[in-house]
Parts: structure tokens; sequence; C-alpha cells
């Protein structure tokens, strides 16, 4: 076994209760770490030049804890940040897109502290996605879904949600697109809340969006970059958000329409 070495050192350092198994040019090592999905945390060892990557294999976005990972829910996207800089956990993606965790080092002797680094990042933000964070995720889903039967059914085979406008980058995913006749696109994001921060959060990310949209290379196909805004929606109802939408909606190529208008996309 290639890993050998770092498998004896981890079992030395931490304990017998860990295991292993060799996929191809990586090492799985299973931990004693448990989720409260009731799933043992595994970690994989790779080794690239003088580097070793230690990662959770995808397995935490792609669902294999049998645990959501949503980072649309405002909570938990701010959880997963808090995490992420605690252990010092950098993030990368494969080419389906799936989000992985890893560290790195180009000492041997370090991989171990790697190792039950990563288990600890692993275990805590699993576990804390069951947390039920039930009244913005209710308010989001709600929205999203409502949004997007209405968006479909008004722009048939015309209408994309869960896409990147710019696959170069990766860095622009509203929340939906829709291609126009003339090659063009409109770039659509929602904006809901189930208090005033929430309310904030969403057009702060909103805004976000749309400005990394204008910096694409593909910013001559966007026709409009239109915010569908909750109107109904509890954090709407604070006085702040006028003045803050109104900021938003003042920014070049950008149409607020509102739920409680939403013919007005048969205009646009």
């Amino acid at each position: 076994m290639i890993f050998d070495k770092i498998y004896i050192d981890v079992v030395s350092s931490f304990g017998g209760l860990w295991s292993f198994k060799e996929r191809e040019n990586s090492l799985e090592i299973i931990t004693p770490f448990a989720t409260t999905s009731h799933k043992f945390v595994s970690v994989f060892v790779t080794q690239r030049g003088d580097d070793f990557i230690v990662s959770d294999g995808g397995w935490v976005a792609d669902g294999s804890y049998g645990s959501p990972f949503d980072r649309n829910i405002d909570c938990y996207a701010k959880i997963i940040l808090h995490y992420l800089d605690n252990f010092q956990v950098r993030e990368t993606s494969n080419l389906t897109r799936v989000s992985f965790f890893y560290k790195k080092t180009d000492k041997q002797i370090a991989v171990p502290s790697l190792i039950l680094d990563m288990a600890n990042f692993i275990s805590s933000i699993v576990s804390l996605s069951e947390v039920e964070y039930e009244v913005e995720r209710k308010t989001y889903d709600l929205f999203s879904r409502t949004a997007n039967v209405f968006l479909s059914d008004l722009f048939v085979g015309k209408f994309e949600t869960n896409v990147y406008f710019d696959l170069t980058t990766r860095h622009v995913k509203p929340n939906a697109i829709i291609k126009k006749d003339n090659g063009k696109v409109l770039l659509v994001n929602y904006i809901t809340g189930s208090n005033l921060a929430n309310f904030k959060s969403s057009i702060g990310k909103t805004t976000v969006i749309f400005e990394l949209a204008e910096k694409s290379i593909l910013k001559d196909k966007i026709d409009n970059k239109v915010t569908f805004v909750d109107d109904f929606s509890t954090g709407f109802g604070s006085s702040e958000v006028g003045a803050w939408l109104d900021n938003l909606s003042d920014k070049p190529r950008i149409k607020r329409i509102d739920w409680s208008k939403k013919e007005e996309f048969s205009n646009i």
C-alpha cells in the first residue's frame, strides 16, 4: 500500500479504531468520528507531486452522508464559512460542480493532523446540516418553487434553473435564466426572507451575482437582470427594505418585479 506509512502514523497517533480502503491512487480512511445522520466519517488521502491532499472526497456536498447540503439557507451558509475558516479548510469543485473540501501539506509527518482536522470538520458541518432551520428553509423553498413554476409555464422551453451563466468561471449562478428570441438572456434572482436580516441578505447575494455577471466575458448576452421580489414574505414588511431594493434597482440593467405584479414578466 503506497500510504501504509501514513496509515500506521494515524493509528499510532489516534488509536486502533481507524480502518482503511484502497481506492486506486487514494486511500480512504474510515474514522471513528460519527455524524448525527449515523454515518462514520471518511477522509481521502492523495499525493500530487510533493503535496499530500486530505479531502472529503466530495461526500459532504453529494449527500453521501444522507444529510442535506443547502447553501441557500443563510444560517447554514454562515456556519460553513465559519468552519472553513476555523479549520483552515479549502474548497474546490470537480467537473460535475460538486464541492470538495480539502487541506494539503508537503510534509508527510503533518498528514495525521490534517486527517484529524478534516474528520472534525466533516462531522461538524454534516451534523449541523441536520438542524431544521425551519422558518427560513420553508420561506425560501416555497417562494423558489412557486416562482419556478410560474416562470417555466410563462417561458416554456426557454426557462432554466440551477445552471451557471458562464461555465468558464462558474461564478454566476442566478436562480433562473430565461432565453429570449433575440439570442440574449434574462438573469433572474429571487429575493425573499423570513425576517429583515434574511431579506437583506437575499438582496446582498443578488447584488453580488449581478455584479459578477457584468464582469463576465458573456456580459453582452445579457438583455436584462431581474429581481423577482417576494413582497408577501414577512421580511418584506420592514421600512428598511425599500431603500435596499431601490439601491439595487438603480444599478444599470436591473429591473425589479414583485410577486404581486408578476404579470410584468410578459412585457420584458
